[in-house]
């Protein structure tokens, strides 16, 4: 990764992550500074996996480690930007009030809900993803 992201100013470089991805893509967009995108986040894996349907529990179950990415946000976010869509399944409900309050005293995030009660991938127009990237440079240029 920092092969790739090192050959272009950060501010103009995003990530996509969705559901266990989302949380990838949150952990290492904060490492590497650059700007995030997420469809259902998993933010707290151990809570996710309380409300999960069987075959995502036996999927977690076989992560090596993991921690709990609502601790880590506020410790190490700099410029990054978030965008992040949620949905209204149980788990993803959660997962975004979790996201959410972890921008409570710093950091930039904009939250689109949409009406879905599954836990589905939102993102299939590609015109869509690269407006929100530019919303997210564009973000990073505004001085807070």
């Amino acid at each position: 990764m920092d092969k790739y992201i090192g050959k272009f100013d950060t501010k103009k470089v995003t990530i996509l992550g969705s559901s266990i991805g989302g949380y990838a893509a949150l952990y290492f967009g904060i490492m590497k500074n650059i700007n995030i995108i997420t469809n259902n986040a998993l933010i707290d894996i151990t809570l996710s996996r309380e409300v999960a349907w069987k075959d995502l529990q036996r999927t977690i179950d076989k992560l090596h480690s993991y921690y709990n990415i609502n601790n880590f946000i506020p410790k190490h976010i700099k410029d990054s930007v978030i965008y992040a869509i949620n949905g209204d399944f149980m788990m993803d409900k959660l997962n975004a009030n979790l996201l959410r309050n972890c921008f409570l005293r710093r950091g930039r995030i904009f939250i689109e809900k949409v009406e879905d009660s599954e836990h589905t991938y939102k993102l299939t127009d590609a015109k869509k993803v690269f407006s929100i990237h530019k919303l997210l440079c564009a973000a990073r240029e505004i001085s807070i």
